[in-house]
């Protein structure tokens, strides 16, 4: 088991009265998509019937892939280790099966350049990222350093001045980040040129918080977690083989909910995320993967016992 799980394994039986999906075809093997922060780890750390739900699941037959928008240099070496089934990262733009690259998309320059000069005339910071690093303008390089020394957090990416940036950059780009003191209307700019805005919604720049007002990413609107689910059956030669599910707690999540055919929510997860599920489990810290994968059949739930309750 990881190194880095909550050693305290907490009973199983905290899952509420539906406790099995009644609709849930125990005929059929599951593709099981899980969200990383919120979902599967809180700061990097995973509970321990997290992973044991993982390794029962796998034992039966069911495939079970992250699915996120970090990107490969933001998964850490213990997440590689674990050898999940597969690894969407980035929001679909690369795809792992276990460790072997599947496929690798890129944001057209073009349209990088012509989002750059929408945000320079909106006075926002931003940088640019590639799979492992990134090239940022002084106004995001000092938010980024703000936001990783407020979580007390080792920043994971090669960082550059944007300054630094060569032309050949530009053509393995994978996500634009923006950061502003202000709002403003960045969704006509984003649709015209084929962007979705994922804005971050931490617990240092909520509205009237520490840090900036509006920042997040803009990712490339032909990738995202939900096409992610599909392709990666297809690029394993296996699609239409498995039932699909989905396991988030945010509004990134909800086009990968809408897209699977079981959609889940951890219990820590927003109103919005709830709306869209099929199931709400309960919290990450209260065995909220155990019970959703219990929830869907994938093994059968442990009853409550002294054996359960440590690791």
């Amino acid at each position: 088991m990881p190194q880095n799980q909550k050693h305290h394994l907490e009973t199983m039986g905290s899952q509420g009265k539906n406790t099995l999906n009644p609709k849930a075809d125990s005929a059929r093997k599951k593709a099981v998509f899980i969200d990383l922060d919120g979902t599967l780890w809180d700061r990097e750390a995973v509970p321990a019937s997290a992973w044991k739900a993982i390794e029962k699941a796998r034992a039966n037959g069911h495939l079970i892939f992250v699915n996120t928008g970090r990107r490969h240099v933001d998964i850490p070496q213990f997440l590689w280790d674990a050898d999940f089934d597969g690894y969407c990262l980035a929001t679909g733009m690369q795809m792992f099966k276990g460790k072997e690259l599947l496929c690798q998309s890129y944001i057209d320059p073009e349209k990088v350049n012509k989002m750059i000069t929408y945000l320079k005339s909106q006075d926002s910071g931003y940088g640019l990222e590639g799979n492992d690093w990134g090239f940022d303008d002084p106004k995001y390089a000092f938010r980024r350093m703000i936001f990783f020394a407020k979580e007390d957090r080792k920043d994971p990416s090669l960082r550059y001045p944007l300054s630094h940036i060569e032309p050949e950059n530009y053509d393995e780009l994978v996500k634009i980040i923006f950061d502003s003191d202000k709002p403003y209307d960045l969704e006509p700019v984003a649709r015209e040129l084929g962007f979705d805005i994922i804005q971050y919604k931490n617990r240092f720049n909520p509205s009237g918080g520490a840090g900036s007002f509006f920042r997040g990413e803009l990712t490339d609107v032909h990738h995202n977690k939900a096409m992610a689910m599909e392709e990666m059956l297809e690029a394993m030669g296996v699609s239409g083989q498995y039932d699909i599910a989905a396991i988030g707690d945010s509004e990134n999540d909800i086009p990968m909910l809408e897209a699977a055919d079981y959609a889940i929510c951890m219990g820590n997860g927003t109103s919005a995320t709830k709306e869209k599920a099929d199931y709400v489990t309960t919290s990450l810290d209260q065995n909220g993967l155990y019970n959703a994968l219990a929830w869907l059949g994938l093994f059968e739930p442990e009853k409550n016992t002294k054996e359960n309750e440590h690791d």
